[in-house]
């Protein structure tokens, strides 16, 4: 049982009144993540454990759990590497979520934000989520990861 979980629902649908939905469903993707010990690093390199300087873009690389510098890898690394492209304004809307900061956003923004912890959490389960695709289709987002 996870009692965080399970109030981390009650508020997400509590909350369905006042917030966008893509919000909602970011905020309790987040907290399954975190509560299940399996919160992506969005602050450090998860190669290097270096601090991730400011970029237009990074590399989300599920198999390492998080963010990667795109220049710390060489070219040849990038092709053959399984990482997604991850959009600065999704980063910094991920850290805003782990913060409990988050109040807007784009729209375009928070459903990146779906997209993205929705393949990681596919990817890390290595199972369908099936309501997520449901809600992804709804709000006529395509369910894949690249350039979140």
């Amino acid at each position: 049982p996870h009692p965080t979980l399970f109030d981390s629902l009650v508020v997400s649908l509590r909350t369905l009144a006042t917030d966008p939905p893509p919000l909602v469903v970011l905020r309790y993707l987040w907290a399954v993540l975190d509560e299940t010990g399996h919160h992506p690093e969005i602050t450090h390199d998860v190669a290097s454990g270096l601090p991730l300087p400011p970029r237009p873009w990074y590399l989300f690389r599920p198999r390492l759990g998080g963010l990667s510098d795109p220049q710390s890898l060489p070219p040849a690394d990038l092709d053959r590497e399984h990482a997604w492209k991850v959009r600065h304004e999704t980063v910094d809307l991920l850290r805003s979520i782990r913060e409990d900061s988050a109040r807007a956003a784009h729209t375009q923004t928070l459903e990146r934000g779906v997209r993205l912890l929705g393949a990681y959490a596919r990817d890390l389960f290595r199972a369908e989520l099936p309501t997520l695709d449901a809600f992804l289709l709804a709000t006529n987002t395509p369910a894949r990861a690249e350039g979140q």
